[in-house]
């Protein structure tokens, strides 16, 4: 069974370490808060590993976590990680967020479809992403070119 937890643990630190690359590959309109703010949305467990994220540096700003977050925090978010177990709330949350520039992670093959921008995905025995970029550039933000390469897909 500590082979499960470290298989676990090790996935979501990949997974904090691809949002944080996704922080810094992504442009907001207005970067003038030092803080990015980085919301997990749901109730139940919050994902503990993206505390590591806490402090780091994404150009002018240092990025803040907030855990348990709900729909109607979204709006004071700049980045959300939707977790695939609330995979059901990403319609919602892309509602909620039309109009605001707030980058959407997710999780899943259909992640895109129910309005992620960034959709992480288990590849074998990797981790790969797809990017929206359609999305991304309605809700008002650049993605360079970098990450876009980096990108399984891109639609």
């Amino acid at each position: 069974p500590k082979v499960l937890i470290s298989l676990a643990a090790d996935e979501a630190t990949v997974k904090a370490a691809y949002i944080y690359n996704f922080a810094k590959f992504t442009q907001w309109p207005e970067e003038k808060n030092s803080v990015l703010r980085l919301c997990d949305l749901g109730q139940d467990s919050p994902d503990r590993s993206l505390d590591i994220l806490i402090g780091k540096p994404v150009r002018n700003m240092q990025i803040s976590v907030r855990h348990a977050v709900g729909l109607h925090d979204v709006p004071q978010c700049d980045l959300i990680f939707v977790p695939a177990e609330h995979a059901q709330a990403l319609e919602r949350v892309r509602q909620v967020v039309n109009g605001y520039p707030i980058l959407i992670v997710s999780e899943g093959t259909g992640a895109l479809l129910k309005g992620a921008t960034v959709a992480l995905i288990q590849s074998e025995s990797r981790i790969v992403f797809e990017v929206d970029l359609g999305s991304a550039r309605q809700l008002g933000l650049l993605v360079s070119g970098k990450m876009l390469q980096l990108a399984r897909k891109v639609y």
